[in-house]
């Protein structure tokens, strides 16, 4: 009902509209990008935004010493905002926001060891010596690929042990997203990983939890589960999200699986 809408306004339209703004991250991230731009420029009506003024910002947040990453995560909810807002608001011009470039960007990448057998096989003979969840998370996530907050918040329904596969489904819940349809999936669970799924589910019977994982099953539980298992893993060198990569190298390592394949599963 406004003549002349404000950045506020596309704002409030962009919490509104988008699916995940229930989540507690997402609106704290939104919240925060929001404030640092409007600090710096107010709140501009829509048809006064220029790329000019995603770019100044953009300067402004390299010289407080941000991260290129960092950056452009700030960059994509503001675009995205703006995409939202004149969609909605029937305004027919592209987001000014798009198409920004960020020096240094690409370059900023975290290095990743190389993966031995040796390594691989020190993780996992020290969390089978452990009883704590994290852990048993990460036998899981050794076998499948898994990134970490797919079993950490799965419900206790996902996890299907009666059947000729063994399998924890991955699909959307109240603590979990899925942004593409590729990534609601079935996997299959063998070996140290069916074991320590066996585990986690007869502990939540047990605690007559309808979570896989009761212990994490809060919105910020994945990041509690990443600091306790990278923390354990220190000594080796492994983080959690490296069980991705070693499972890759392992299908690689066979020969008679395809890159595109393996990198698929």
């Amino acid at each position: 009902n406004k003549n002349n809408p404000t950045l506020e306004d596309a704002f409030e339209i962009y919490l509104n509209e988008n699916p995940s703004a229930h989540r507690k991250k997402f609106k704290q991230d939104a919240h925060r990008y929001f404030k640092y731009f409007t600090e710096l420029f107010g709140n501009l009506p829509l048809a006064s935004l220029r790329h000019w003024h995603i770019t100044q910002y953009r300067d402004y947040q390299l010289k407080r010493g941000l991260n290129p990453t960092s950056i452009r995560k700030h960059h994509n909810t503001l675009n995205a905002m703006l995409n939202v807002a004149f969609r909605h608001l029937d305004i027919d011009r592209l987001s000014p926001f798009r198409g920004l470039k960020i020096k240094g960007e690409g370059e900023h990448t975290r290095f990743m060891p190389v993966i031995t057998p040796e390594m691989i096989s020190n993780v996992k003979s020290f969390l089978l010596t452990k009883s704590h969840p994290y852990a048993l998370i990460g036998l899981i996530q050794l076998n499948t690929g898994l990134r970490l907050s797919e079993p950490v918040y799965a419900r206790l329904e996902d996890c299907v042990l009666d059947h000729p596969i063994p399998h924890l489904w991955v699909r959307k819940n109240a603590l979990s997203d899925r942004k593409t349809k590729s990534s609601i999936r079935a996997v299959p669970l063998a070996g140290v990983s069916l074991a320590a799924a066996q585990k986690l589910y007869q502990r939540a019977l047990q605690k007559k939890s309808l979570w896989l994982v009761p212990e994490y099953a809060t919105e910020m539980g994945s990041n509690s589960c990443s600091a306790a298992m990278n923390k354990a893993m220190k000594p080796w060198g492994f983080r959690s999200h490296m069980f991705r990569h070693a499972l890759i190298d392992r299908l690689k390592s066979r020969n008679d699986i395809p890159t595109r394949l393996a990198e698929s599963i």
